[in-house]
């Protein structure tokens, strides 16, 4: 069933803006705030399950590999919702700002013109900045701030490439490209690679990512690797199908090599700096880097070889195992630990140490995991 995506957009953004307003008023309203919260993804879950599409305008629109992610994305975050629960009381607030952020997600993979993917893309990064520093860290707020300059480079670079696509195919629309430059057109989809490849992760755009995923509590890393890096994934995957066959040969053999090289040594270079580390958060956030380099490779295939399916597939997998990862790390290690602090694991938390080697296997890619099936299908 296909409904407008004005009414649940509506709900939810009002629900949600009751639920910052409770924030302010002490420990009562931080509960009532949890539980508006909770109101507001119930809600949004609901409308979701039951439509088969989502529209807005010619500006917007979730179906298919698009409406998938972001159901799965709802359900995570109602998940979250429920797992942080009303007496967590010092991550009420993050949990609030991550259903703005999951809002500017969606908005990011139903966008159908450059201006909109713009607009939200950005809110989505000003969210995460936000989520950042109201990390449980003692220096997330520093962390928040480094990400935020960095970010802003690339967003110019964003700029860059619409100016570009615009100037090539003379509009911003995602929909019926007609390329009349296709110099200034590829010029305008390498800026883009370039700017997901910092947004996803990807050797050599990473240097932020060991840093900011390894100083984020529990509904940050979530927020970071279950919405951010599924939802810009994603949408490279969406945009590349759509922008990469208007190319001539030529264009797309260079642009392919290219980056397919820069890929295999993200996954080469994020896997040997993986082993080199003594902080054991900072190694899971390298190997996060070389399965970022596997994403985008498979991106550029995913219109031919691999299908959008296989990708999603892929992106959850090594999303969800990372999170469970840096999960019990939170859990069981303080945040300066090393690998040494997580000797004798077992004798003392057993269950903890348990999902620790399920996922770790899984990031590893072991047969008979998840891990393993998503890397085999690729």
């Amino acid at each position: 069933m296909e409904y407008s995506f004005l009414k649940p957009l509506l709900y939810f953004l009002g629900i949600l803006f009751l639920g910052l307003i409770s924030e302010a008023f002490g420990h009562n309203g931080k509960k009532n705030s949890y539980y508006i919260n909770l109101l507001a993804n119930t809600i949004l879950f609901a409308f979701f399950i039951t439509s088969s599409q989502f529209s807005l305008s010619a500006s917007f629109a979730l179906e298919g590999i698009t409406l998938k992610t972001s159901q799965i994305l709802v359900f995570f975050n109602l998940a979250l919702c429920l797992y942080n629960g009303p007496s967590v009381q010092k991550s009420s607030k993050s949990v609030l700002v991550t259903s703005f952020l999951l809002l500017a997600g969606m908005l990011v993979l139903g966008s159908q013109n450059f201006m909109t993917f713009f607009i939200s893309s950005e809110l989505l990064l000003v969210l995460f900045t936000v989520t950042i520093s109201l990390s449980e860290f003692s220096n997330g707020k520093i962390i928040a701030f480094r990400y935020f300059i960095q970010s802003s480079i690339f967003t110019i670079l964003l700029c860059l490439s619409g100016a570009f696509i615009l100037a090539s195919t003379q509009s911003l629309s995602f929909q019926e490209i007609t390329v009349v430059n296709q110099e200034l057109y590829a010029l305008g989809i390498v800026f883009l690679i370039i700017v997901a490849a910092f947004r996803i992760g990807v050797f050599p755009f990473h240097h932020w990512v060991s840093e900011v995923y390894s100083s984020l509590g529990n509904v940050g890393i979530a927020s970071a690797l279950l919405i951010k890096r599924v939802v810009f994934s994603i949408a490279f995957i969406n945009l590349i199908q759509k922008f990469l066959p208007e190319l001539t040969t030529n264009f797309q053999l260079v642009i392919i090599n290219t980056v397919s090289a820069i890929s295999i040594l993200s996954i080469l270079y994020g896997g040997l700096l993986a082993f080199t580390q003594d902080n054991p958060r900072k190694s899971i956030a390298f190997t996060v880097v070389s399965l970022s380099g596997l994403v985008i490779l498979g991106g550029l295939f995913s219109s031919s070889v691999v299908s959008s399916d296989k990708m999603l597939f892929l992106v959850l997998s090594s999303s969800l195992c990372a999170t469970g990862v840096f999960w019990v790390f939170n859990q069981v290690l303080q945040e300066d630990a090393e690998f040494s602090d997580l000797r004798h694991l077992f004798f003392s938390k057993k269950f903890e140490a348990s999902l620790l080697c399920i996922f770790l296997m899984s990031l590893v890619g072991l047969p008979f995991t998840i891990g393993f099936q998503s890397k085999f299908l690729i």
